[in-house]
Formats: structure tokens, sequence, C-alpha cells
């Protein structure tokens, strides 16, 4: 992801859900910052930092099953799924 909001919006368009996938969880999140791409700069140098990309869409169903935990961070919703055994 590029620098402005502009490089910002361009990457992502009209993503309204996001995930990625860290240690042994998918990590799905949604909400206004992600909806306006006003979280996306954030989020981008968290994962950078972590060695995590992020994807557009939900967690897939096929591998992940069990919701774990949900919670709200800075107006984003994320849902932590388990891996399917």
């Amino acid at each position: 992801m590029g620098d402005s909001n502009a490089d910002v919006s361009e990457t992502w368009g009209d993503v309204k859900t996001i995930h990625f996938v860290y240690k042994d969880f998918c990590l799905q999140l949604n909400g206004k910052p992600i909806e306006e791409h006003t979280g996306m700069k954030k989020a981008d140098h968290w994962g950078k930092k972590h060695g995590v990309e992020f994807k557009d869409g939900n967690c897939d169903k096929k591998h992940w099953d069990d919701k774990v935990k949900s919670f709200h961070k800075d107006g984003v919703h994320v849902k932590v799924f388990s891996h399917k055994e």
C-alpha cells in the first residue's frame, strides 16, 4: 500500500471486510475505518511489522470454523477464528 489516502483507496476499492492469518488464527476485520480506508495505513504498518498480508473478504469457512473471540478496537469489529481440525 502507498502512503497517500488516494493510494490506499485505489488499492482497497470498495472493500468492507479484510482478513489475515496470524499464528494459528484468522482475524477478520470490518467497520467504518476499514470501509473508509482510514485505518488501512495503520493496518499495513502492523502487517509489515508482523509479517502478515491483509486480504479482502472474510476468513474462508472451509479452513476456519470456531469463532474464538470477538471484540471492537478503534471502531473496528474483529472476529478471531481457529483453524479447522
